[in-house]
């Protein structure tokens, strides 16, 4: 900024070139959850296991229920869906998405959502001796018999409809506005917020780990505890144009993004990332808080098979684990 400039001109300066940054548009979200009682955390770490070095993702969001949206208790379940945020602001790039209708028989099975749960956590571990050869929690017969909160629709992608919509998008572009723009790749972006969201997961799994530690080692009655039901929702905020081509191209406000994550350092994973504008995002949050009241509400209307399986891995928790 050149010198003898007037202290309006210096403001205006400042504030273009933070606005460039994505902070602006990083604190207003962070503020709008906020006052929707949602836990924020800003500038969270994450592991990166193809480089090895700590990467960082804007804002991961949580909201926390025990109660259905009647008011009426499914204790000692506790839901939670994080969602997993990263903020771009770009006025050097158009984001260009190509999206296809999904097939109807494939529609369930093409629609991730990453999610962990006691019931899931326990039957993995488990089942699978060769991956976690310390924590055999349960004889593999009796884990064979679990039934976690997928299959009881529970933890289902159909319960947020910002999953289903009937489009999505594999293919994407960037148009640069200038001839030499900063790097702002859609892969990039998007597989960083893909790996931030999965190491939100494994945090939760290693919380899991230390719950069943202490049940087994009787430190906390199965009675004591809360048994958790964990979903994660990776969104991307794009304060830019974002713009879709089907026969034509057209702005839109959002689009639904299937990524993937190909390396020998990740279980190979499909997950469907929501990219909005900031706008869509206000409102998409809307929708997210209703959806996860009826999740809840699913809660409830599972409590007997819950119970069932609670019952069934508390009966079977083998000693100390690992």
């Amino acid at each position: 900024m050149p010198e003898g400039k007037s202290e309006e001109e210096i403001r205006k300066f400042v504030e273009g070139e933070l606005r460039k940054s994505g902070f602006p548009l990083e604190t207003d979200l962070s503020s709008f959850l906020e006052e929707r009682a949602w836990s924020v955390a800003s500038s969270a770490f994450y592991v990166d296991h193809d480089s090895g070095k700590e990467g960082e993702i804007d804002l991961v969001a949580s909201k926390t229920l025990t109660s259905d949206s009647h008011g009426k208790t499914f204790d000692p379940y506790e839901l939670r869906l994080t969602l997993v945020i990263e903020c771009k602001t770009s006025d050097e790039y158009h984001w260009v998405f190509f999206p296809r209708p999904r097939r109807d028989d494939r529609f369930e099975f093409d629609a991730g959502l990453i999610y962990t749960d006691f019931v899931h956590f326990a039957r993995t571990r488990s089942l699978l001796p060769l991956m976690f050869p310390s924590l055999g929690i349960l004889p593999p017969t009796v884990a064979g018999t679990l039934i976690d909160t997928y299959q009881m629709r529970i933890a289902h992608p159909r319960n947020l409809r910002c999953l289903m919509a009937r489009t999505k998008s594999r293919q994407y572009d960037e148009v640069p506005r200038k001839k030499k723009p900063r790097n702002m790749k859609v892969h990039e972006v998007a597989t960083g917020l893909l790996k931030a969201t999965l190491y939100e997961a494994d945090l939760s799994a290693r919380f899991m780990t230390m719950f069943f530690e202490m049940l087994s080692k009787r430190q906390q009655s199965p009675s004591e505890v809360k048994w958790p039901i964990n979903l994660f929702l990776p969104i991307v905020v794009f304060d830019g144009s974002i713009w879709t081509w089907v026969k034509r191209l057209e702005r839109t406000d959002g689009v639904l993004l299937q990524e993937s994550l190909s390396s020998p350092n990740y279980l190979p994973i499909s997950a469907l990332i929501c990219v909005v504008n900031k706008d869509r995002f206000l409102r998409l949050i809307t929708e997210i808080e209703d959806d996860l009241h009826r999740i809840a509400d699913s809660v409830n209307a599972n409590l007997e098979s819950l119970n069932k399986q609670r019952a069934t891995i508390a009966q079977n928790i083998l000693g100390t684990l690992g």
